[in-house]
């Protein structure tokens, strides 16, 4: 990313990777001497507090803070007073930037360069979102979609975190061993992250057969719940 980058915003469904790329391409800024702030933007006392204590760090008094109190429009304006003033390069972060309201409440406005996200004179400003209206950001956003890599892709990424020489049929081989662990029937039924309680009870099986207990075996129903995956089933996409 370039001094004077606008927004460069990462969307995509949830688990696809967005906050993973976005810390990948923070450490590689901060690896080239680019100050780097990362920012949690997900709910609006964790935004504004990250963002008060940005201002402090980037040099704003007891007495300006105090100024902006709990005014979120009047703690953004300092804070990006301050970041005009900041010499740069830099990149900022808003990980988990989903909802309107918390990013631009009240009169302020993304599009209008009055929310908690703007952007810099002299640094970048870099957002992961599930937010898919590119006009809720304003032009000077460049939108980047984050889609599911393909399965020759995914075998090259196992394979090269493993390390090592390796062929088009391992990465084949090591694609599909991964893919049908991570998505399977159990996935396409109830949602990514679903789990089988079988899988469990075997391995509660196979501790109780090492001796692996101390005292009795545990019952299924001590060690796991699906109450949290119930609950949360018609939120989580189906692949199979």
């Amino acid at each position: 990313m370039d001094e004077g980058t606008p927004r460069l915003l990462l969307e995509g469904r949830p688990g696809i990777g967005k906050t993973t790329v976005a810390l990948a391409l923070a450490r590689r800024q901060h690896d080239q001497g680019v100050a780097v702030w990362w920012v949690a933007a997900g709910d609006d006392v964790s935004l504004s507090s990250a963002m008060a204590t940005l201002a402090r760090r980037l040099g704003a008094g007891d007495a300006e803070l105090a100024r902006a109190g709990d005014s979120a429009h009047d703690m953004a304006d300092l804070c990006w007073s301050l970041l005009d003033r900041a010499p740069g390069p830099w990149l900022l972060c808003f990980d988990n930037a989903d909802a309107p309201e918390v990013l631009a409440p009240g009169t302020m406005s993304l599009p209008g360069e009055t929310g908690w996200i703007r952007t810099g004179r002299h640094g970048s400003v870099l957002v992961t979102s599930r937010l898919t209206d590119a006009a809720s950001w304003g032009r000077r956003t460049e939108v980047h979609v984050l889609d599911p890599v393909g399965t020759a892709a995914g075998g090259r990424i196992v394979l090269d975190l493993v390390g090592g020489p390796h062929t088009e049929a391992d990465e084949r081989e090591a694609a599909e061993a991964m893919l049908g662990y991570v998505f399977n029937a159990s996935t396409k039924a109830g949602g990514w992250g679903a789990m089988d309680p079988a899988v469990w009870k075997e391995q509660i099986d196979l501790y109780a057969q090492l001796g692996q207990f101390s005292n009795r075996t545990p019952k299924l129903e001590e060690v796991m719940t699906l109450d949290i995956l119930n609950a949360t089933k018609d939120a989580r996409p189906r692949i199979g």
